[in-house]
């Protein structure tokens, strides 16, 4: 584990007690060139950054009750070009940075940001 941060404390509740076998580094990053050989996306993309994290999902029904899943967590750089609003002849280079979260269990992809604030 790189980091662990906690805005608040969590109350441990319980614990799983069935040790499952988890995805390795390079699995996760084949999970990734699958996300994106799939999409085509224009430009290229960057790995800024690799780090195993657990992720607080809520329980569904349950008011501030969540479940800490282990994730592997993808920072990226979207680098693209688009049309520049001063010179419309001209491109201008763009950077868009974003993640993509893995469960690191199952490899199912995880929305750990609806956008909520």
């Amino acid at each position: 584990i790189v980091a662990l941060q906690i805005d608040y404390q969590f109350e441990a509740t319980g614990k799983d007690t069935q040790a499952e076998q988890g995805m390795t580094v390079e699995q996760a990053l084949g999970r990734l060139d699958q996300k994106y050989n799939s999409m085509l996306p224009d430009g290229n993309i960057l790995v800024e950054c690799i780090e195993f994290e657990y992720v607080p999902m809520p329980i569904q029904g349950e008011l501030n009750r969540y479940t800490l899943l282990p994730a592997w967590r993808f920072s990226l750089v979207h680098t693209y070009h688009e049309v520049g609003k001063e010179n419309a002849a001209g491109l201008v280079a763009v950077n868009r940075k974003s993640s993509v979260v893995f469960h690191a269990i199952t490899g199912a992809e995880l929305i750990s940001d609806s956008g909520n604030a």
